[in-house]
């Protein structure tokens, strides 16, 4: 059962998808899936900050965000739209352990992964 399959099927709607709850759905699909969490930063300084533009992850070789499948030049782009500044070549895309506390939210992240866990579930039977 893959990711996206589940992701199709869970009702994330009362979620900021995109901006605000990137980190918490990524977190929730790490401890569900596996795999590891990537990031993109509009430069340098968000990065030292800890503050992504968009967070996703990956499993088994492919990305996944609130959306479903995606890709690193998605990351990148969503930190270049992001931006005020806008330099392409200042956005920085990479791995990470874990996401800036600031950031993540342990009780959305837990009830995320509760709608992920109770959707394998379902489709199962």
């Amino acid at each position: 059962m893959s990711p996206d399959t589940i992701l199709e099927a869970v009702d994330l709607s009362e979620f900021d998808v995109y901006d605000g709850d990137c980190v918490n759905i990524s977190v929730a699909l790490k401890q569900t899936f596996g795999g590891t969490l990537v990031a993109s930063y509009a430069n340098e300084v968000d990065f030292h900050d800890g503050l992504p533009a968009h967070v996703a992850t990956e499993i088994n070789g492919t990305l996944y965000d609130g959306g479903g499948t995606t890709s690193r030049h998605a990351l990148k782009e969503r930190a270049y739209y992001g931006s005020r500044k806008q330099q392409w070549d200042e956005i920085i895309v990479t791995e990470i352990e874990r996401p800036d506390r600031q950031l993540f939210d342990p009780e959305k992240t837990r009830e995320i992964k509760q709608n992920l866990i109770h959707q394998i579930h379902s489709q199962r039977r």
